[in-house]
């Protein structure tokens, strides 16, 4: 670990942070603060430093201005549980638009939209859709849009 003077910045679910250290250096983790590596940012003496709720976006000033924003493409993570006699289908609020599809067949490679629409769990940060149990095999993937 580095000496921090600035930070951390944590997404809403805690894997992702970002800090300043005391070289004005702006490092990043995506395993909660386990391993660290360099944004890329150049080393200022930064007063602010901000985070989206899924970490993929950053917000870094100085007293005067805003100098650094950095973002990529969120990978959500998709869940599938099985809490009563429906299935339950979610993953993680991406900054990004994320559309479920489903398909029967694999190699066919027939995707169509899920036909529900998924309803926001502000609690858990989650994308969430109750589906019926199929009585055949039924694949789940997410596109962007």
């Amino acid at each position: 670990m580095f000496p921090v003077s600035l930070g951390p910045a944590s997404s809403a679910e805690g894997s992702r942070l970002a800090a300043v250290a005391g070289t004005g250096q702006v490092f990043a983790s995506k395993d909660s603060g386990s391993t660290w590596f360099p944004l890329g940012a150049p080393a200022r003496a930064w007063t602010s430093i901000d985070s989206s709720a899924d970490g993929s976006r950053l917000v870094l000033g100085t007293r005067y201005d805003v100098h650094f924003a950095y973002s990529e493409t969120p990978t959500p993570r998709l869940s599938l549980d099985s809490p009563s006699q429906n299935m339950l289908l979610s993953w993680t609020i991406p900054s990004l638009s994320f559309v479920p599809q489903q398909t029967s067949d694999l190699e066919s490679g027939n995707w169509g939209d899920v036909p529900a629409k998924p309803t926001l769990n502000l609690v858990k940060l989650r994308q969430e859709l109750n589906l019926p149990v199929s009585p055949g095999p039924v694949f789940y993937r997410l596109i962007s849009r």
